[in-house]
């Protein structure tokens, strides 16, 4: 004879139907299922609550991110990456905060470059994103470098 194949919604369903017949104690079907009493009855108490559908598995994800940054600076960043293409997010981010001293911004750079990954331009193609190298953020013109591009020392010297 074939092993039965169950998944654990008909387990559970198994299981409540047995216990709604009367001919089983919660004892005696938690130990034959061999699940744990109260794993019995929180399924007994949520078929109670919701029927069937109470015998779905609940997500495991959180509900929310209390730490999450707002839509407005990543949208803010974004915009100053299209508009300032080979800026890195170290100076973008820096740009931010100047601009924007009350917003609560991360304190590393990495998730600037991971929210600039994510982001598209108007055409759907991703926004180049990465660290520019150290004569790259020295050289780029503009009004800003970041305090970490700055206080490097210029040695290299650019073949033209």
């Amino acid at each position: 004879m074939p092993w039965r194949e169950t998944n654990p919604m008909e387990q559970r369903k198994e299981f409540i139907n047995k216990f709604l017949t009367g001919q089983w104690t919660m004892a005696e079907l938690t130990d034959r299922f061999g699940i744990s009493r109260v794993t019995g009855y929180k399924w007994w108490e949520r078929f109670k609550a919701k029927g069937l559908d109470g015998l779905e598995e609940l997500s495991r994800a959180p509900h929310s991110c209390p730490h999450r940054t707002s839509p407005e600076i990543e949208a803010e960043l974004v915009a100053l990456r299209k508009r300032y293409p080979k800026w890195g997010p170290e100076t973008l981010l820096e740009l931010v905060r100047r601009k924007h001293r009350d917003w609560k911004l991360p304190a590393r750079f990495s998730s600037a470059t991971a929210w600039l990954s994510r982001a598209s331009d108007e055409n759907g193609h991703d926004i180049q994103v990465g660290h520019t190298s150290t004569w790259q953020s020295r050289t780029t013109s503009g009004p800003l470098t970041s305090r970490a591009s700055s206080r490097r020392k210029t040695t290299s010297t650019a073949i033209r």
